[in-house]
């Protein structure tokens, strides 16, 4: 009886001998590939076959050999570094990817910074790839109020914020910018890699004035007194009229 033992499996590269050694006084091998040793060395994918005689009686028996290859190097992506919060898919595509995390999976979902490793194993050898993943906070940032800005007086405006490195739209590189025109201003802040940006608009302001039609200089309290009234005024002149006669005060509120 002939047994050249179970299907059997080899690395890439990797050679296996098969044996059909048999007792005998006159003995003799064929194997399908042309050999008639006892045993042959064999590294190619395939059926092999042999018939061995052996005093006149002939047996013979058959066995499949596999080329297995090593796992192919892979990435589960470059270093990165996310601003807040995040979700993250690592892949390898292989469901018998074993995961730094516990987890075996073709992938695995991260929300947390980390260094991340994978790895992919059999019988002929082993892949690995790791990936970095911080974070950074994102930097708070705010200017003053919406205002106005009235006459050409300048304005003050400050970045409140947590952050490093300042850019306005002027151009300005500071925390602070003094603005003496209306317009749209905004800052944008940067701490390490994240960067907020915050705006304000600054409007010019109307101004209003009121005069009244008539008073009552009675002394009772109610309209005694001409007086005008204004807002966002800073001066005015009042022109008086009195038979043919002009009089001007100028005043400011």
């Amino acid at each position: 009886m002939i047994n050249l033992g179970r299907d059997t499996s080899i690395c890439q590269g990797n050679t296996v001998t098969l044996n059909a050694t048999t007792s005998g006084t006159t003995v003799t091998y064929l194997w399908n590939n042309g050999a008639v040793t006892p045993t042959i060395s064999v590294n190619q994918a395939g059926t092999y076959f042999v018939k061995v005689t052996a005093d006149g009686c002939s047996a013979s028996d058959t066995i499949r050999v596999t080329i297995l290859t090593p796992p192919t190097a892979f990435s589960i992506g470059n270093d990165t570094t996310y601003c807040g919060s995040f979700s993250r898919i690592l892949s390898t595509g292989n469901a018998n990817t074993v995961w730094s995390t516990g987890v075996t999976a073709a992938q695995i979902t991260v929300t947390q910074p980390n260094t991340y490793f994978a790895t992919i194993s059999n019988s002929c050898g082993s892949e690995s790839d790791s990936i970095v993943i911080t974070q950074d906070a994102i930097p708070t940032v705010q200017i003053n109020k919406d205002t106005m800005i009235c006459g050409g007086q300048p304005i003050l405006l400050t970045a409140i914020t947590n952050a490093s490195q300042f850019i306005w739209n002027t151009g300005e590189t500071g925390n602070s910018i003094t603005i003496n025109q209306a317009g749209k201003y905004w800052v944008s802040v940067t701490n390490n890699t994240c960067t907020a940006v915050d705006t304000v608009y600054i409007m010019e302001c109307e101004g209003d004035l009121w005069v009244p039609t008539a008073f009552s200089p009675n002394n009772d309290g109610v309209n005694d007194y001409f007086k005008i009234f204004g807002k966002n005024v800073l001066e005015y002149k009042l022109l008086l009229l009195d038979v043919g006669r002009v009089f001007y005060l100028n005043q400011t509120i």
